[in-house]
């Protein structure tokens, strides 16, 4: 992983499982409103996934906060378009913070597979507004300090206990 620690916050695990729920809900919103009027939920997306959908979200400033995952694989087009995004995101001023592992932001955001990235668009709906601002609240006051990659480290070793644990059971 390159040092892009230094650059955002690393999540507390309080605020890791407010973001959980938070997108939780958002997919909720999001199927019911596809299988409402799939139309109009194209255009009103509450959130998109990937790096290259979050780049895109917020260089249009659609994106109202950027989430990464601390475990992304290195190679230099991915560290490249990272680096991008968070460029785009401090121009914005946009929140971005490293939170969930890939796999916890897919199962999140109920997709089947990892996900590196996860931009929130639209955050409105019950439950899912008061999490959201809880969210940018924690990561505002609650944030490991720039550069300090033991929170990192416990999120990612957390993260491998409970894998394990589910593989066990």
């Amino acid at each position: 992983m390159k040092a892009f620690t230094a650059v955002s916050p690393v999540a507390t695990p309080e605020l890791c499982a407010g973001i959980k729920q938070m997108l939780s809900k958002l997919a909720e919103f999001q199927t019911a409103a596809r299988l409402k009027d799939p139309l109009k939920a194209k255009s009103k997306q509450r959130f998109v996934t990937g790096l290259r959908q979050c780049l895109i979200g917020t260089r249009a400033g659609l994106a109202k906060l950027v989430l990464l995952a601390p475990d992304t694989e290195t190679s230099e087009e991915l560290d490249s378009r990272l680096a991008e995004l968070m460029k785009v995101a401090r121009e914005r001023e946009v929140p971005l913070l490293y939170s969930l592992s890939r796999r916890q932001l897919g199962k999140a955001c109920q997709t089947n597979t990892r996900q590196s990235c996860v931009a929130v668009y639209d955050a409105q709906g019950p439950g899912a507004m008061e999490v959201y601002k809880r969210c940018v609240q924690l990561s505002e006051t609650h944030a490991a300090p720039a550069g300090d990659t033991r929170a990192l480290k416990s999120l990612l070793e957390e993260d491998g206990e409970k894998e394990s644990s589910e593989k066990a059971a």
